[in-house]
């Protein structure tokens, strides 16, 4: 077969346009520094690429996610420290003034010694950070503690109780709060069961001491109604030690549905088991009950109590204040009454910083993550700049050549048979 100059011609052209097409893509891949420019370029590499930045993007978010808890944290452990400081000066000040002179000057300036430390623990309980409040829970509506409207005490102004969680990874939320209620209220934890095997009617009462803010001892009694399966009626009065109910009127029952699988507590008046607020102002009474642990089962009722403080700190303060402006020395259950609310203290603190560790571990794992995933991304999509350089240098050189080859076994140029 007779190859014709024509012939010659067309293959010359051909393959010099491929290695052209070579050039510029390696030109291409050089400036952008990326091996495709569209998806279709490399479908499964594009595949790869998006998927692998979809888990990079999550581990980014609960990056974020640790560093703004963290901040959050620092903030409150700092508020915290400043409080630890201030009842260890206050608990200093009780004992100084219970051992020393009973002269009435000397009881008023103490006197005005625990009103200044009663304006510095409420300002630190009302402490914001980035207009949120550290202690309020998850309610922001409202200053969460301030006094009644005849300042004689401290009220709780909105829901302490709330937690504040956050996704540290793609299996794990995070609590990242102190609530309120667990720092400053007083929880009774009630812990037990009812039996399930009761009639309809049949009432189980427990009991279990309680504290006012001048460390004064009062029973709750808690009496617990069936009213139909798995369902009882709750109410409670609190008495003195002479037997006399604190209130004037007996208080509203609380309806309490447990799950007939489970034996769980399932709802506390048709709501999820929260825990309950019982108060009276004129003895200084006011704590949270927590019921949530409570079952039903078929075995005899069975109740304990556990409280993590006697008192609420903010009256257990005004009490002090106001006793001491009468010329009354503070008590010993006044002064175990501070010392267990800095026990308490402490141990939330020790508890946050528990949480700051793991989430600090946390975040050292996603650092690896990132670099990880990054990596990967990189060999997907990025050039490897040596080798293409290598590849550039010698496309470039292949094409030079082909153009001299060209013009020795082409005389002619390609324009004439065009």
């Amino acid at each position: 077969m007779r190859i014709s100059d024509s012939m010659l011609s067309q293959s010359y052209s051909y393959n010099l346009n491929n290695s052209l097409e070579k050039l510029d893509k390696m030109q291409t891949q050089m400036s952008t520094q990326k091996t495709y420019q569209l998806p279709s370029d490399n479908p499964n590499a594009a595949r790869r690429v998006i998927t692998l930045q979809d888990k990079l993007s999550q581990v980014k978010t609960y990056q974020t996610n640790i560093s703004d808890s963290l901040t959050f944290m620092n903030e409150t452990t700092s508020t915290m420290d400043s409080m630890n400081d201030l009842m260890t000066q206050a608990l200093s000040n009780l004992t100084t003034v219970k051992n020393g002179s009973q002269d009435s000057s000397d009881l008023n300036n103490y006197a005005d010694k625990f009103s200044a430390t009663l304006k510095s623990l409420l300002d630190y309980a009302n402490t914001t950070y980035n207009d949120q409040y550290l202690f309020a829970g998850t309610d922001n509506s409202t200053k969460p503690f301030d006094y009644n409207s005849d300042s004689s005490a401290v009220d709780i102004k909105s829901d302490i109780t709330g937690d504040l969680n956050v996704r540290v990874s793609q299996s794990s939320i995070q609590k990242i709060n102190v609530s309120g209620s667990d720092l400053f209220s007083t929880i009774v934890t009630q812990n037990g069961n009812l039996n399930t095997s009761d009639v309809v009617g049949n009432t189980t009462n427990s009991s279990t001491a309680i504290y006012g803010s001048d460390g004064k001892a009062y029973t709750l009694n808690l009496t617990y109604k069936k009213t139909d399966a798995d369902t009882y009626s709750m109410n409670y009065d609190i008495v003195n030690g002479s037997g006399t109910s604190v209130y004037s009127t007996p208080q509203a029952s609380l309806e309490l549905k447990f799950d007939s699988g489970t034996g769980k507590l399932q709802t506390i008046n048709g709501n999820a088991p929260d825990k309950i607020n019982i108060k009276s102002s004129a003895q200084g009474i006011d704590f949270l009950l927590d019921s949530s642990s409570l079952t039903v089962k078929n075995s005899a009722a069975s109740m304990t109590y556990s409280a993590n403080q006697k008192t609420n700190i903010f009256n257990t303060l005004i009490q002090i204040k106001n006793e001491l402006k009468s010329g009354t020395l503070p008590t010993d259950e006044q002064q175990t009454a501070v010392q267990n609310f800095l026990n308490n203290l402490i141990n939330q603190e020790s508890a946050i910083g528990n949480v700051q560790d793991q989430l600090d571990s946390t975040n050292t794992m996603l650092t690896t993550n990132v670099t990880n995933l990054t990596s990967l991304i990189s060999k997907q999509a990025d050039v490897d700049v040596a080798k293409l350089t290598i590849d550039l240098q010698s496309q470039e050189t292949a094409l030079q050549a082909t153009y001299k080859i060209a013009s020795m076994v082409l005389p002619k140029s390609l324009l004439d048979y065009l």
